[in-house]
């Protein structure tokens, strides 16, 4: 049931939402639940391949990694924190300092006590 009074911005947010939400679950199922299934289903039928092993253990260490990377690239707050810290964006001001919006604003800024010396 779909309803109409959603904007087609609100639409297209919600689908980015539920495709983002499906990547980090497919993420969980390629890093943690795929490799450690073929691991118990190979010592249930007593086949011993070690490198299956050491492959689940792998892909288990890296899951949390690939989490973050996910987070870091699919959501955009995230991205603009990741491109700040690595100093390829630089935080936008619209106000350049707080004196001009306070005088822009009809505030007059004056001292209350001479401060010269």
């Amino acid at each position: 049931m779909k309803s109409r009074n959603e904007s087609e911005k609100t639409r297209k947010m919600h689908k980015n939402f539920n495709d983002r939400s499906i990547f980090q679950v497919l993420i969980q199922f390629l890093f943690s639940t795929i490799p450690f299934t073929i691991v118990n289903c190979l010592l249930y039928f007593n086949i011993i391949i070690p490198e299956v092993s050491y492959f689940a253990d792998i892909m288990a260490e890296l899951m949390p990694l690939a989490c973050v990377f996910t987070l870091f690239v699919f959501y955009e707050p995230y991205q603009h924190f990741l491109l700040l810290k690595m100093g390829l964006r630089h935080e936008r001001s619209n106000i350049l300092s707080t004196t001009g919006a306070l005088e822009k604003g009809g505030v007059k800024l004056v001292p209350k006590h001479n401060t010269v010396h």
